[in-house]
């Protein structure tokens, strides 16, 4: 079963996350337009454990991956975000097609677009 580079399938057939035996990786970038607020060294923790999770367990999907960190989506900005301390969040797009969380806003509590 071919799988190029990044860990994208390239045979039709099979379910987007997983081929025969290989599963596929998720990929975490930056929006363009990214807004990155100043943040404690225990938020930027919580965020690199989340990102890790997605990165580096093959197969979890973003919500799996933010279980434990209240992960929901924000229907009226059409993005998900996941809790990082009190008065902190990470802001995303979930595309499934191509693997990729595509991170929009980190920190804050409130989504600013």
């Amino acid at each position: 079963i071919p799988v190029v580079s990044g860990g994208r399938q390239t045979t039709p057939n099979l379910p987007p996350y997983r081929t025969q035996n290989t599963y596929i990786m998720w990929e975490v970038v930056h929006s363009p337009n990214i807004v990155i607020s100043e943040l404690e060294n225990g938020v930027w923790q919580q965020l690199q454990n989340w990102q890790g999770q997605i990165r580096n367990s093959p197969g979890m999907h973003p919500r799996e991956a933010g279980a434990g960190f209240g992960y929901e989506f924000l229907r009226q900005h059409g993005v998900y975000s996941i809790r990082l301390s009190q008065g902190d969040r990470c802001f995303f797009t979930v595309d499934e097609a191509r693997k990729v969380v595509e991170l929009q806003q980190i920190g804050g509590h409130n989504y600013r677009r």
